[in-house]
């Protein structure tokens, strides 16, 4: 947390970054609201969201906040192909972009997270199904070398390495460090400790262990607030060191206050001030 860039208290929305999450589709809609909850919670300044129209009415009712981006869906309730345009167009007004977080798997998709690779040059984190496609070709992450961050679980990380399960998850320190540095990105690997490995630096293991968190929407959140700290100006190390910490700490509270079995990922969202305050000293 000392790590990350201080906020100045005659800052306006700009300074404080732009977020670009192109996520949700009308299967998964409750992603793009969770991944909102955790990139506005975390202090970004503005937050675009591109996603279907069926996204925007649950996300627009919940975070009034967003500036809403309508995408036309193409193939199995997705966004199109045809909306890459407009989607780089919001690209170059921004400082950081999310991609994935329920936006699901067709041949539309896989050209938008190609392009979006392909034609930007701010920090880029990658969740959930723009993992599972660029597992069928682990190349493109070239693209974005040195400014992408990718937040697999266990069975993400197994697609992606071409590994099984049982492997990844008996020796998951060494499989991210080598990923990470034949890629040149960050690699954020959850499971029920998360590593982070940095190109060119030591591993880090983040263990707060809370089964509270083992449950769909909480990864949706965690990628919400790393990338609105990448949005915000800090490394994409230090994002993902910072976003990990956050979450984890902001989670205890809220087993706290709820008991493991009965909080949601978007309970959490009611907890992360407190470590922000505590951060405030």
């Amino acid at each position: 947390m000392s790590r990350l860039k201080k906020r100045d208290e005659k800052s306006n929305k700009k300074d404080n970054g732009t977020l670009l999450a192109v996520c949700g589709s009308e299967r998964y809609r409750g992603a793009a609201v969770i991944a909102a909850a955790g990139g506005l919670r975390s202090g970004v300044g503005l937050y675009y969201a591109a996603s279907p129209e069926c996204v925007l009415s649950a996300l627009n009712q919940r975070f009034p906040e967003a500036v809403l981006l309508p995408m036309q869906t193409g193939d199995f309730g997705n966004i199109s192909y045809g909306e890459l345009s407009k989607i780089l167009i919001a690209a170059e007004r921004s400082t950081a972009i999310l991609c994935g977080c329920g936006i699901g798997i067709s041949s539309g998709v896989r050209f938008l997270i190609k392009g979006i690779l392909e034609n930007t040059k701010v920090p880029i984190i990658l969740d959930a199904d723009a993992l599972n496609i660029v597992s069928e070709n682990t190349d493109i992450l070239e693209y974005g070398e040195g400014r992408c961050i990718i937040t697999p679980h266990f069975g993400e990380m197994a697609r992606l390495t071409g590994k099984r399960y049982d492997q990844i998850k008996s020796d998951p320190e060494r499989i991210a460090v080598e990923f990470s540095e034949r890629y040149g990105c960050v690699t954020v690997l959850k499971g029920s400790s998360v590593y982070i490995a940095v190109p060119g630096a030591d591993i880090a293991v983040y263990s707060n262990p809370n089964s509270g968190l083992a449950k769909g929407g909480s990864g949706d959140f965690l990628a919400g607030i790393i990338a609105s700290l990448a949005a915000q100006g800090n490394d994409t190390s230090v994002s993902a060191y910072a976003g990990v910490y956050i979450h984890g700490q902001a989670a205890a509270f809220t087993r706290e206050r709820l008991c493991r079995e009965s909080m949601l990922a978007t309970d959490v969202a009611d907890d992360i001030y407190k470590v922000f305050r505590m951060s405030e000293g």
